[in-house]
């Protein structure tokens, strides 16, 4: 079997197609733009074939502790949550500039809905995977909820209706 494997410079990752309007509005349009589907298994899948050396951009929604929704933060600092998201596994420094606030982000296997974390953070179910492959890893992410399914979706289809 042939693998071939994909060589780019700079790559923009997102999990779902509702981020698109994201990347535009990030001003991060020129760049090619793949996206992996939610969660750690499917960034594993889609990713596997992207040289390790491509500098990745991952932007996308997340829920948050104490955060506004509608505040853009970069991710200094990425943990992988156990199951019960309450025990950090182990933590990846990113990549920042000056741009934006900085945060920390916790990825979990699911959408978590409480926290005993109580510094300002952000919640994710990607990241960790992503910055585990690639070294050159940035992240921009965009508080969608205060750990609230509901919330998310509502705002999720806000957006969605003010962009078409």
């Amino acid at each position: 079997m042939n693998i071939r494997r994909i060589t780019l410079d700079k790559l923009i990752v997102i999990a779902t197609k509702h981020e698109l309007d994201l990347v535009s509005k990030l001003k991060y349009d020129g760049y090619p733009v793949i996206i992996t589907g939610v969660g750690i298994i499917n960034v594993l899948n889609t990713l596997k074939n992207v040289n390790k050396n491509t500098e990745i951009i991952n932007i996308g929604y997340c829920g948050s502790n104490k955060l506004n929704i509608g505040d853009v933060v970069q991710i200094s600092k990425v943990h992988t949550l156990s199951e019960t998201a309450d025990i950090v596994e182990n933590e990846i420094k990113l990549k920042t500039s000056k741009k934006y606030n900085s945060v920390e982000c916790y990825t979990s296997t699911d959408f978590v809905t409480s926290s005993n974390i109580d510094k300002p953070c952000v919640f994710d179910m990607e990241l960790a995977a992503i910055a585990s492959l690639f070294r050159n890893t940035r992240s921009i992410k965009v508080v969608s909820d205060n750990l609230s399914i509901e919330e998310y979706e509502e705002n999720i289809n806000d957006r969605e209706s003010k962009s078409k």
